[in-house]
């Protein structure tokens, strides 16, 4: 047998033995190549002459490199691989079909969840993602495409100028390393809603011509057709940002000085939760403290003692007077008779007004909650501060 004739033999057993595992999705004829070379290598290494039989050595040596071969492709670094996909519980799959214990995610392969279904992804650089229910999402280095769904992300600290991004409809996320979520919402008009919230750290959010900035504590909105858009993922904050800007326009239309808007949203006890905004300098004794941009405030931002940051406190005693079983008075006097502002109380949705004055200015209900603002020239300071 000459040794051509021995190449074609062994190079056809090989490739029929790959396409029978089920690789050929793989360069199957590049792989035979690399798998004769390295038979040629063994036989010239060992100077022999002609092949007398193919015996149990070579067939062992000839797996041992189709082993390796294939490890190569399928984890090696220039392989193509991106990370490893394991259920948390359901069903799970890519285009190869369901996936079991864990699987291999190879560039640009799509994993989708299920319903009842969550799945977690661990990308090559140890980064984690939890993949809801219902998602889809297609991995490739350095990017994923968010085709619907969700995901929670834990992003490991990426290396400069590289971010990883997330692409969704009609949004693009880049993270230097944080934790966020990502939501792809189907809305009833048809349009795709992109919601990035961050828990974490520092993502950039671009949609259309505009880039934002999301620190901690932020949510950005990108929408089909409508400009992007950056509040603060506590509800309170951004109504207290609202608050504040028609309290300085009221303020200024009436010709008074402007006072400290507020949010009290009673407990049912007599007690009350209280939203306002101080000087940086008074806030270490609230609970939460956030920057008028609706970010969680940092050391740098409390570092300059005027700034104004909105504050947080719970269990404020002292604002509602009990008049009997299940009736409370409020009755703050006047602070100063020149300044406006604007409190806005939050009442159980069953509560009942007797009589307010100055006149409410807003009135508005919930499902589970009955929402009145006044433009008072009473402030809560002194309550807050005992």
């Amino acid at each position: 047998m000459t040794g051509n004739e021995f190449d074609d033999i062994l190079g056809g057993n090989i490739g029929r033995m790959l396409r029978s595992a089920r690789a050929d999705a793989l360069p199957v004829d590049d792989l035979v190549g690399a798998v004769l070379a390295q038979v040629r290598a063994e036989k010239t290494r060992r100077q022999r002459a002609r092949i007398v039989r193919l015996g149990w050595g070579l067939a062992a040596a000839a797996s041992v490199v189709v082993g390796v071969c294939l490890w190569r492709m399928l984890v090696g670094a220039d392989s193509g691989t991106v990370g490893q996909v394991r259920p948390v519980y359901g069903l799970v799959s890519t285009e190869l079909g369901s996936v079991g214990n864990s699987a291999t995610i190879r560039r640009g392969q799509r994993i989708q969840t299920h319903t009842g279904s969550r799945a977690e992804i661990v990308l090559a650089d140890k980064s984690r993602l939890l993949i809801e229910p219902r998602s889809a999402v297609r991995v490739d280095r350095g990017r994923l495409v968010l085709e619907q769904g969700g995901m929670s992300l834990d992003v490991v600290r990426q290396a400069a100028g590289r971010p990883l991004e997330i692409a969704s409809p009609g949004a693009l996320v880049r993270v230097l390393g944080t934790r966020l979520d990502v939501h792809v919402i189907q809305k009833s008009d048809g349009r795709k809603q992109t919601r990035v919230s961050v828990e974490t750290g520092k993502v950039e959010m671009e949609s259309g011509p505009r880039i934002v900035f999301l620190p901690a504590g932020t949510e950005g909105i990108a929408e089909e057709g409508r400009a992007l858009v950056r509040r603060a993922l506590v509800p309170e904050v951004n109504e207290m940002i609202r608050l504040r800007e028609w309290n300085v326009k009221l303020a200024r239309e009436r010709k008074v000085s402007q006072g400290v808007p507020c949010i009290v949203d009673f407990n049912g006890d007599g007690t009350a939760t209280v939203w306002t905004v101080v000087k940086a300098r008074e806030a270490s004794r609230y609970d939460r403290i956030y920057t008028l941009a609706g970010s969680i405030a940092g050391p740098e931002d409390l570092a300059v003692a005027e700034t104004e940051v909105i504050v947080q406190t719970r269990n404020v005693r002292g604002l509602f007077d009990a008049k009997g079983r299940g009736m409370y008075e409020v009755d703050r006097a006047a602070s100063s008779p020149a300044s406006l502002s604007l409190v806005q109380f939050r009442l159980p949705g069953s509560a009942r007004i007797d009589a307010v004055s100055p006149e409410p200015i807003e009135t508005r209900r919930t499902l589970s909650r009955l929402v009145v603002t006044v433009p008072a020239e009473a402030g809560l300071s002194e309550v807050l501060r005992e």
